[in-house]
């Protein structure tokens, strides 16, 4: 379970244990004060547990489809490191990359896959050749049926045959936009 799911999960327990704590407090006051349960101040508490769960749980998930919708992931070769930053500075901290954003002790292939399937679209810089790790972030991004921005390095940059029928821009034309 990766840790998007554990944060939904702690937001969903903390939102039934606030509403169960202000039933209880209700059922509470309501036996010691002989009131109804629909008494006004019971209802508007009630209302008030209603409203504050739901807006946890809206929080979480207007911030939960942000950080998906917002995520770009780059494949490159660790010879092009500079480029790739380049990038890196023009999304400011929306890229995901292996290099740079993998945890000590995390599975490679089990975050890159996670970090394919939620992103919005994919940039594969393309130098001389493809490195094997790239051709297979390609296939998982084609897999996931991703928007893949091929970036060439050089206007002399050939195209890998894993990319054909993919429209491809410079990298100088793609830093210009």
């Amino acid at each position: 379970m990766n840790r998007k799911m554990i944060s939904l999960l702690m937001t969903c327990v903390s939102v039934i244990i606030c509403a169960l704590s202000m039933i209880v407090w209700i059922e509470r006051e309501r036996m010691t004060s002989n009131m109804s349960i629909f008494d006004p101040s019971s209802l508007l508490t009630i209302l008030a547990a209603l409203i504050v769960s739901i807006s946890f749980a809206w929080t979480y998930v207007t911030i939960f489809q942000k950080d998906r919708t917002n995520t770009i992931f780059i494949s490159y070769q660790m010879t092009r490191q500079d480029e790739a930053k380049k990038i890196m500075w023009k999304y400011k901290g929306r890229i995901f990359s292996s290099t740079y954003t993998i945890s000590a002790g995390e599975p490679i292939l089990k975050s890159l896959r996670r970090e394919i399937q939620n992103a919005s679209f994919c940039i594969v810089l393309i130098d001389d050749e493809v490195s094997k790790s790239q051709v297979n972030e390609i296939k998982l991004m084609k897999h996931f049926k991703k928007r893949i921005i091929p970036v060439l390095i050089s206007s002399e940059t050939i195209v890998p045959s894993v990319l054909s029928g993919i429209k491809c821009i410079t990298f100088d034309e793609f830093m210009k936009r």
